[in-house]
């Protein structure tokens, strides 16, 4: 079982995704808007509506990718006794946010934080895909033509991915 506290990143719902793709028996995300907890859902997440609770149960592993104060108290104060919290917010807003160190104590909790290794875990990750368990397209928002990049950018989405045409990648010396 796992949590993810979401907030408009679409790291939470590839979080998700990947959980499910490694077997997870049940995936519980957590965010405010509908179009991010619909697609959650379609991933094979519980969506839970609302902004974080103080604490939404208990799971062995939680995931807060929502870069806010609930978000991550919410994520700590939900981990099993031993689990593991990881972050991957940066807390613009809030550099300090309130960690509850005494309840994390009390129960053995480890927290991570910082960016992944992308290299390392690449070769896994696209084990899933090629094995059919992992499908990151179901993020994407939409396919947006490399020299229309700055105009997406411009527009809020939640995961463009931007796409070069051969022919203009050839045509650049590579």
């Amino acid at each position: 079982m796992l949590i993810v506290a979401g907030s408009g990143h679409s790291i939470a719902l590839y979080a998700a995704a990947i959980a499910r793709a490694l077997g997870a028996s049940r995936v519980d995300f957590v965010d405010t808007d509908r179009r991010r907890l619909e697609l959650a859902q379609a991933l094979g997440a519980n969506s839970i509506e609302g902004p974080p609770p103080e604490r939404v149960g208990q799971y062995p592993i939680t995931v807060d990718a929502s870069a806010e104060a609930a978000g991550l108290a919410c994520a700590l104060r939900s981990v099993a006794p031993g689990g593991v919290c990881t972050s991957i917010g940066i807390y613009y807003a809030d550099p300090t946010p309130s960690i509850p160190l005494l309840d994390m104590y009390g129960r053995g909790v480890r927290f991570h934080t910082g960016r992944a290794n992308a290299s390392a875990d690449m070769p896994a990750v696209l084990a899933l895909v090629q094995a059919g368990r992992l499908h990151p397209e179901g993020v994407t928002s939409e396919t947006v033509p490399w020299n229309d990049a700055a105009e997406a950018l411009a527009e809020p989405s939640m995961k463009p991915v931007f796409v070069r045409e051969p022919a203009s990648i050839a045509s650049q010396g590579r």
